[in-house]
């Protein structure tokens, strides 16, 4: 996700907010993440009068909301006009005691998140939200939809891949029901944690398929499970095979392609067209699974681009001033979202 949100905001102008997994060593840096988004928004945004109001009423989601909120009121109940980026910022404060390796660690993200997303809307943001989220960050991805149309802002962009829904929480309706929206979801055969006592991620207790809540008047999509491809390289472009160390040189070696990929002038090109091409260069699609990793490419594309409505030509609304720094070769990912979980709990080889 951090390569193609790059794509994204340096040569289309949009405000990207590239969230870091449960697991991942870059979790210390979600509140300077949202600082900056928070910051974009101000400065790609006009004030309007499409403001929202109070939570249009829904039950079953306001229900699901009150509980997904809980004791520690993680998920905030009442988003006011003006107080998003206080209210963002506070539920990460509230959270760093947290074990931020648990499945708890998703709701201050989906919160801090719909903050962000809420703020550009009220502030008269013109183009689509859109989300994309992997294993937990999935999760987060059906709790963030949630939040957002629970205040009548459209979502209509939001993919996920095989979503898991908390290792202790069971089936909690935030985490794999909808009730407005759309939303589209690509679920995989191959449990998480298959040899792990730990770990119960199963296809029935922690990954059941997106269902729509009553009175739901949204539209879900569930693809039929893929079969070849492993839960952990779903989120990922390559895999990389050998010792840790030499997984770890080839970690390096691929991260330093991309930033050079990135670097180049900006091309003349439709978004839509360039993530193909990005795609084309970094994605593996050989292999058995080579036809699933081409349709999860394919649909992250069509979420990206609002289905084709964005980046139909390049701009940069930010400026080059607004760029955000580039990470490290070292903390540069070849994932979509970095896994949940370890390679090793996973059973991921990559």
């Amino acid at each position: 996700m951090p390569s193609v949100g790059k794509i994204m905001r340096k040569w289309y102008g949009e405000v990207v907010l590239v969230v870091p997994g449960v697991a991942s060593k870059q979790v210390s840096s979600l509140g300077s993440r949202v600082n900056g988004c928070l910051e974009d928004i101000a400065r790609a945004t006009k004030r309007s009068n499409k403001q929202t109001t109070t939570p249009l009423g829904i039950a079953g989601l306001t229900a699901a909301l009150a509980e997904a909120s809980g004791s520690n009121q993680e998920v905030p109940q009442d988003i006011r006009d003006g107080e998003e980026a206080n209210l963002a910022l506070d539920v990460i404060r509230r959270s760093r005691k947290e074990a931020f390796t648990s499945a708890r660690g998703i709701k201050p993200r989906m919160s801090a998140a719909a903050c962000c997303a809420i703020r550009y809307y009220r502030q008269g943001g013109e183009r689509p939200i859109r989300i994309i989220g992997h294993s937990r960050g999935g999760a987060a991805a059906v709790g963030c939809h949630n939040i957002i149309t629970s205040y009548g802002v459209p979502c209509n962009y939001t993919l996920t891949l095989d979503p898991c829904h908390g290792v202790r929480n069971g089936l909690v309706d935030y985490y794999h029901k909808t009730w407005a929206g759309n939303l589209e979801n690509i679920p995989a055969a191959k449990a998480v944690g298959v040899n792990s006592a730990r770990w119960l991620f199963t296809s029935v207790v922690e990954r059941p398929a997106i269902t729509a809540g009553a009175g739901a008047t949204g539209t879900i999509t569930n693809h039929p499970a893929i079969t070849n491809m492993q839960h952990g390289h779903m989120g990922k472009l390559t895999r990389f095979k050998g010792s840790d160390a030499e997984k770890s040189e080839q970690r390096k070696a691929y991260a330093q392609k991309v930033m050079a990929w990135l670097m180049k002038p900006q091309p003349a090109k439709p978004a839509a067209e360039v993530l193909v091409d990005f795609f084309r260069e970094f994605a593996n699609t050989a292999g058995t699974d080579g036809a699933e990793r081409e349709l999860i490419n394919q649909r992250v594309v069509h979420a990206l681009t609002g289905g084709g409505t964005v980046g139909t030509e390049p701009i940069n609304l930010l400026g080059d001033a607004a760029e955000a720094p580039a990470l490290p070769p070292e903390m540069a990912d070849a994932v979509l979202e970095e896994p949940s979980l370890t390679e090793e709990e996973m059973g991921v080889d990559g």
